[in-house]
């Protein structure tokens, strides 16, 4: 019941996002997160600048990554100067992630254990795997950004 009232209001919020390219999940948020230890969230700050189509969300089909350029299985093509992907309540990373087994395991979960999860190797991250929520996401943001800081120094 609370998890159709928490949907019903997101609605109501930020009503239809598929038009934006967010999927909505088809489960509760608090079902998840007891389900898969994790928990749909929105940036308020990131969805205006999508609403605005300041960023814009690509399909998630992608065919190769070489270096900077990603081709989507559409046939686009983009060149990027960061890959960022944001997996949303899928984790299907570690069935299309070649060459780094060091990351994930085969469920999509840091083989490391926290709080040393969230690094790869070869410039390789991930945020939010923790299953500690907003907290972990922030923590892990933190680490990665200061990791990469060390490397410009």
């Amino acid at each position: 019941m609370v998890d159709s009232l928490m949907v019903l209001l997101s609605k109501l919020v930020y009503g239809d996002l598929t038009k934006y390219g967010i999927e909505r999940p088809t489960e509760g948020p608090f079902y998840m997160k007891v389900k898969y230890g994790k928990y749909p969230a929105i940036d308020v700050g990131t969805y205006k600048k999508i609403k605005s189509s300041e960023i814009q969300v690509l399909p998630a089909e992608i065919s190769s990554i070489r270096g900077s350029d990603v081709e989507l299985k559409n046939g686009k093509s983009y060149q990027f100067d960061a890959i960022v992907f944001c997996t949303g309540f899928k984790r299907s990373t570690n069935l299309w992630l070649k060459g780094d087994d060091y990351l994930l395991n085969d469920d999509g979960l840091p083989r490391q254990s926290f709080p040393n999860h969230w690094k790869g190797k070869n410039g390789l991250y991930c945020v939010g795997l923790s299953r500690r929520g907003i907290y972990g996401s922030s923590a892990d943001a933190q680490n990665i950004a200061n990791d990469i800081k060390s490397f410009l120094q």
